[in-house]
C-alpha cells in the first residue's frame, strides 16, 4: 500500500519506546503498515516527526521503531561538552572538519537520530547538508554519551552502534 506525505501526517502512531518502556498512543491513529515477510509492523518515518511536539524531548527514529528520550541531565551535557570542546579545538587547529552537538542526521526516512556530538569532514560536510540543516551522510566520529537506564542504555551500546556501523559511520 502506498501512502502520501499529507496521508502520514494524519497517520502518527507505531510502537513508541519511553525511556524504556514501549506504548502505543491510545489517542493517535494507527501508522501506515509494512510488510517485513514476518507480519505487519508499523514504522515511525522522518515526516511523522514534523508532527510530533516541541516539547523539550528528543524523538529519534532507527529502523522504523520511535525513540523518545527525556531532557538531557547535567552530567549527560557536561560529558557532551567537554568531549565536544576538546574535538572543536582540534578542528579550529586543522581545519579539516566541523563539531557539531546534538545535529539532526537523516539516513533514511526510518532512520532520523540526533547524536550527542559528531565530527564531520569539510569534505563530506559540504553536499550533505539538506534544507533544513540536517545531515544526510555518515559523519566520520559520533560520541553518544550514556543515558541512565538499562533500557537507554541498550539503545545507546546495542541499537545505535548497529545503526552507526551500517549506515558508514567509522567511530563510534
Amino acid at each position: 500500500m502506498v501512502y502520501h506525505v499529507s496521508e502520514i501526517r494524519l497517520f502518527v502512531a507505531a510502537r513508541v519506546v519511553e525511556d524504556g518502556h514501549r506504548v502505543t498512543p491510545p489517542h493517535r491513529p494507527r501508522a501506515p503498515e509494512k510488510e517485513d515477510g514476518m507480519g505487519t509492523t508499523l514504522r515511525w518515518t522522518s515526516v511523522d516527526l514534523e508532527v510530533l511536539p516541541d516539547d523539550g524531548k528528543r524523538y529519534e527514529i532507527i529502523d522504523g521503531e520511535l525513540y523518545v528520550s527525556r531532557q538531557l541531565g547535567y552530567h549527560h551535557q557536561y560529558a557532551c561538552t567537554q568531549r565536544s570542546g576538546a574535538l572543536v579545538v582540534w578542528s579550529n587547529q586543522t581545519h579539516v572538519g566541523v563539531t557539531l552537538q546534538a545535529p539532526g542526521v537523516i539516513f533514511a526516512d526510518d532512520d532520523d537520530v540526533a547524536p550527542d556530538v559528531v565530527w564531520i569532514s569539510s569534505e563530506r560536510l559540504a553536499p550533505t547538508l539538506d534544507q533544513a540543516e540536517h545531515l544526510h551522510t555518515a559523519p566520520e566520529l559520533v560520541v553518544e554519551a550514556l543515558s541512565p537506564g538499562s533500557a537507554n542504555e541498550r539503545r545507546d551500546r546495542e541499537v545505535k552502534l548497529k545503526l552507526y556501523s551500517r549506515r558508514g559511520v567509522n567511530e563510534y
